[in-house]
């Protein structure tokens, strides 16, 4: 069984593209990975963004197999971009976990090549509890890619 589940949710700066991957950590703490991912536009239903989080958070509840793409990361084929320097700099990350049945949106802010917790925990962190309502889900998700943009601009 999983000790914890996240899903990475990436948004384009910018853009209106959301990339979204099942990932999360196994008991003995190997990062668990899916070969696919899903795309979807912000502009789309709270609802329906809220829907396909919740189903990729499920992918990796379910999922024990650690599964890799030997020949491109899935980032890299959802995005085109070559390094993943150069997809870090171009797309905004949201995560959203499951860890001590709690369910909780948490942004995180360019560090590096990569990416680390948003300094601010009021601002960039959303949790919902046990229980989670899939247009909650997708309000503030695109609610915090917004800020996070709005962040970056200031």
């Amino acid at each position: 069984m999983n000790i914890f589940n996240e899903v990475s949710i990436y948004k384009k700066k910018e853009e209106e593209k959301i990339i979204i991957l099942p990932t999360g950590y196994a008991e003995n703490g190997l990062i668990k990975t899916q070969d696919f991912g899903f795309i979807i536009n912000c502009n789309s239903r709270y609802n329906e963004i809220g829907c396909l989080i919740e189903y990729a958070l499920k992918l990796t509840l379910e999922s024990q197999i650690l599964k890799l793409n030997k020949n491109k990361a899935i980032w890299e084929l959802a995005s085109e971009e070559k390094t993943w320097a150069a997809f870090s700099k171009k797309y905004n990350l949201v995560t959203f976990e499951y860890m001590k049945n709690i369910y909780s949106l948490k942004l995180n802010i360019k560090d590096g090549a990569g990416f680390s917790p948003f300094p601010d925990k009021v601002k960039g962190q959303y949790e919902f509890g046990e229980k989670i309502e899939t247009e909650e889900l997708g309000k503030k998700l695109i609610e915090m890619f917004k800020f996070k943009e709005e962040y970056d601009n200031s």
